[in-house]
């Protein structure tokens, strides 16, 4: 019993290591290759539309590609491995016990209509916290960009004022 536990510890150690290994890797190559294709993106947009972009605005729009970067290339690799693993315990709880697996099934239907009345609410959200992080960023750069004018002028508290309410 001992030596079997052993060897499970060991193989589930071997392969979150390779998973973590090839995750890492994939995430490089992918992510080199994204980034250069939407800063290529970026360079050849028309002068009308990057003039009305503010510096932020690009800088928010790398850092959600990174984001989206990291959540499809590990994300999406651990939901592989894990719909698969998912579907041999299930396997072996139906040879186990086909009443305990019916109440099992009954949970993850439960959990997968949480989670799709839940989506478009945390999808809204994340917009409106994309949005207001933006705004944020433009006014913080641009009024570091414009600090002579800033103190020049004595507004440093009225600047601060008006970040501080966004």
């Amino acid at each position: 019993l001992l030596v079997g536990m052993l060897v499970v510890t060991g193989f589930q150690v071997v392969s979150s290591a390779l998973s973590s290994l090839l995750r890492t890797y994939l995430l490089r190559q992918v992510g080199v290759s994204v980034v250069l294709r939407f800063f290529d993106h970026v360079l050849s947009l028309p002068n009308k539309i990057s003039e009305r972009w503010e510096a932020a605005d690009f800088l928010s729009r790398f850092e959600e590609n990174e984001k989206l970067l990291q959540l499809g290339a590990q994300g999406g690799f651990k939901v592989i491995v894990s719909s698969i693993t998912a579907l041999s315990y299930l396997a072996v709880l139906l040879l186990q016990n086909a009443t305990l697996t019916g109440l099992a099934l009954i949970f993850v239907a439960a959990y997968a209509g949480l989670m799709i009345w839940a989506s478009p609410r945390l999808r809204a959200n994340d917009r409106r916290v994309f949005t207001r992080q933006k705004e944020v960023e433009s006014y913080l750069i641009e009024t570091v960009s414009g600090i002579e004018t800033v103190k020049g002028l004595a507004r440093e508290s009225l600047f601060f004022r008006r970040g501080r309410a966004l």
